[in-house]
């Protein structure tokens, strides 16, 4: 059985992965020492055999199907970077499995923020109290990912384990709760319900920040699926809004791959009726292309290296395959 690919949002590192779990006493003292605490294993995420090398396609194989009722972390391979905590920037490539395993194709890369209530729980899981070079599996309930009643969508059932093998790649610098308020855009509203975005002062990450303002309980947005949405974009640079749905007086519809890299990452793995901000520097907006050599988009006043802001509330989704 396959599954919608998880989100989108680094380098890979030739290492041949053990079939086995590392020994729990080094992962406890790692964690005790950062002061973390790790999702355990347990039978059914030691159960599963993972082949491949790391940050490259990888194939996960179990001998039955299982129901669980929360997440189970086995460590396949203990790296040797830095202990990663809540706060933490990651980059990782992932891979999602259907309770049978199968191979799993190209890893999907992702960057995230270790933060509570604002990220896939089962990638918290995986990453949250491992150090970088890791691989991890991950065995967690198929509501987690679709939804109280959507896994019957896929013919699961809510209790089916689902499996994700994360590498844990990279590591950026942590950000203290102070640092995100002070270098992070601010949204109120005003009477009509429109959002209005203060931009900090100083210079943006040159890094994709996500932030989830107000957590929906809707369907899950998976990679390729189409999106509806209302938002609101504007340029770090000077404030300058160069586009608003809420202006025009109607959300928008469109896959999430059918726009900048950056607003589709915001996008995957957030559930409908989420209020989501994203900070998009270059790197992920409208880069050099044939199509579009200089970067940039001229006719919205975006330049090659501006970063640009979204604020953008999730109305609705259409999963890929029912969307063709």
């Amino acid at each position: 059985m396959k599954l919608r690919a998880l989100p989108a949002l680094i380098g890979a590192v030739a290492l041949t992965v053990s079939l086995a779990g590392c020994s729990s006493t080094n992962i406890d003292s790692l964690a005790k020492e950062a002061k973390c605490e790790p999702t355990p294993a347990g039978k059914i995420s030691d159960a599963a055999k993972v082949t491949g090398d790391f940050g490259k396609t990888v194939t996960l194989k179990v001998d039955k199907a299982s129901k669980i009722t929360e997440s189970q972390r086995t460590i396949n391979t203990l790296g040797d970077g830095k202990m990663l905590v809540d706060g933490n920037h990651v980059s990782a490539n992932v891979t999602m499995f259907s309770p049978e395993g199968e191979s799993g194709g190209e890893p999907t890369p992702i960057s995230l923020t270790l933060a509570k209530d604002s990220n896939f729980e089962a990638l918290l899981d995986a990453a949250t109290c491992a150090p970088v070079g890791s691989r991890v599996t991950v065995a967690f309930p198929a509501k987690q990912y679709f939804g109280e009643g959507g896994a019957a969508q896929q013919g699961l059932n809510d209790d089916d384990a689902l499996f994700l093998v994360v590498d844990l790649m990279d590591a950026g610098q942590s950000l203290k709760k102070a640092d995100i308020k002070d270098n992070f855009p601010t949204v109120k509203e005003n009477k009509d319900g429109v959002p209005i975005v203060t931009l900090p002062k100083g210079d943006p990450s040159d890094e994709l920040e996500i932030r989830t303002i107000e957590k929906g309980d809707g369907d899950v947005v998976g990679e390729g699926d189409t999106v509806k949405v209302n938002y609101q974009g504007s340029i770090w640079r000077d404030g300058f809004i160069f586009d608003d749905s809420w202006k025009r007086g109607s959300p928008a519809e469109f896959a999430t791959t059918g726009v900048v890299e950056g607003f589709g990452k915001a996008l995957v793995g957030q559930k409908v009726g989420s209020r989501v901000v994203v900070v998009i520097p270059p790197k992920y907006g409208y880069v050099a292309s044939d199509t579009n050599p200089d970067g940039g988009n001229a006719g919205a006043g975006i330049l090659p290296d501006d970063t640009m802001v979204f604020v953008i509330d999730i109305e609705g989704v259409t999963p890929a395959a029912a969307a063709q």
